[in-house]
């Protein structure tokens, strides 16, 4: 399995929002690269969010990678916001199964919360069309790139949707610094992993990730195991 822990303070919180996207975005195994290019980007755009007075962390931990990114100027997100209404897209497909492997049968699903877009709410700019792919490209560019992180798409837009419910708006700069719901998230991935496999068995255990938290007293692996008996 690919691993990700979030760190713990006082490592900035936007590194492990940064994290968990940019796996989202590039989960592949031969994505390292674009994965930690990407990373470093949501992090720069994280500093350029606040100002250092407003900065909800010790300012001696900034990355000067990163600092030196947030100052170079704009920072082209275009390629990550396809990329994730390529996710959102998925797991509108995806949900309906895992919802009935979770209680044994066909549920409805919460209002709602399939329409939850992980790109509409990063970027008002985020209208892309994928009608009229051809099949090839779309198992290929969306559904199997897709899989490996299918219970993180999954717990993404369940908290997208219980935030909504709320009446918190959810956007790039409320992922990147509230650990509140990056570990949220991380325990909803969790729950929905064991669900994943069992849908789709073809999945290469190599290629899924495994999330957990730093500093917590039951980690994710105890949550698997619980959930999978």
């Amino acid at each position: 399995m690919q691993r990700l822990t979030l760190p713990a303070a006082p490592t900035p919180p936007y590194v492990g929002g940064a994290g968990l996207l940019a796996a989202m975005a590039y989960p592949l195994q031969s994505e390292v690269a674009e994965r930690a290019q990407l990373r470093d980007r949501l992090c720069a755009a994280a500093l350029r969010l606040t100002t250092p007075e407003e900065a909800p962390f010790d300012l001696s931990a900034i990355s000067p990678v990163h600092a030196a990114l947030a100052d170079r100027g704009k920072l082209s997100l275009g390629h990550f916001l396809n990329r994730m209404k390529a996710r959102d897209i998925a797991a509108a497909i995806a949900t309906p199964a895992i919802w009935q492997s979770m209680f044994g049968k066909l549920e409805r699903l919460p209002e709602g919360m399939v329409r939850a877009s992980m790109a509409d709410a990063f970027s008002k700019a985020a209208s892309l069309d994928l009608v009229g792919e051809d099949d090839r490209n779309f198992r290929k560019r969306v559904w199997s790139s897709s899989l490996p992180v299918m219970h993180l798409i999954c717990a993404f837009q369940y908290a997208m949707w219980r935030a909504a419910e709320a009446g918190i708006r959810v956007t790039l700069e409320y992922i990147l610094y509230n650990r509140e719901i990056q570990r949220a998230v991380v325990g909803g991935s969790n729950v929905f992993l064991p669900h994943v496999a069992r849908c789709w068995p073809m999945i290469k255990m190599s290629e899924l990730w495994l999330f957990q938290c730093q500093n917590f007293a039951r980690g994710p692996r105890s949550i698997l195991v619980a959930s999978a008996q």
